[in-house]
C-alpha cells in the first residue's frame, strides 16, 4: 500500500483522538476524567462510517483508544475498518505522545504499526 492511501486515516484517527481528548483537558477538570465518544458519519443522509473513541486523562497522563469503520452503502464500495490508540504525559497543557498504534484493512490490504 502506498504512503498516501494511508494517510487519510491516519490524519483521521489522530483528529479524533485529539477531538476526543481535549473536551477533558480544559482547565477546572477533575483529576481523573474519562470520555466516551461515538460517531455515525453520514453522506446526503446515507451511513458511510462509524467511529468510538474511549479517552482517559489522570494525574498527568492520557490514553486515547478508538475504532473506525465504514458502514452502509460505503461497505459495498470499500469495506473499510480499523483502531488506534496513543498514550503519554500532558506538561503545560499540552499533549506528548508516548506510544502510538494504528491497524487498520480496506478490502484485503491491511496496515500494523
Amino acid at each position: 500500500m502506498t504512503q498516501s492511501k494511508r494517510l487519510p486515516w491516519r490524519a483521521l484517527c489522530a483528529f479524533g483522538l485529539l477531538a476526543c481528548a481535549w473536551p477533558v483537558l480544559a482547565p477546572g477538570m477533575a483529576k481523573a476524567e474519562q470520555l466516551t465518544s461515538r460517531y455515525n458519519v453520514s453522506l446526503i443522509g446515507l451511513p458511510v462510517g462509524r467511529a468510538s473513541f474511549d479517552t482517559t486523562i489522570s494525574e498527568g497522563r492520557y490514553s486515547v483508544k478508538g475504532t473506525l469503520a465504514s458502514a452502509g452503502l460505503a461497505d459495498i464500495v470499500s469495506k473499510t475498518s480499523g483502531s488506534s490508540s496513543v498514550a503519554g504525559t500532558i506538561k503545560g497543557g499540552k499533549l506528548y505522545a508516548t506510544r502510538y498504534g494504528l491497524d487498520y484493512s480496506s478490502d484485503k490490504k491491511t496496515y500494523r504499526s
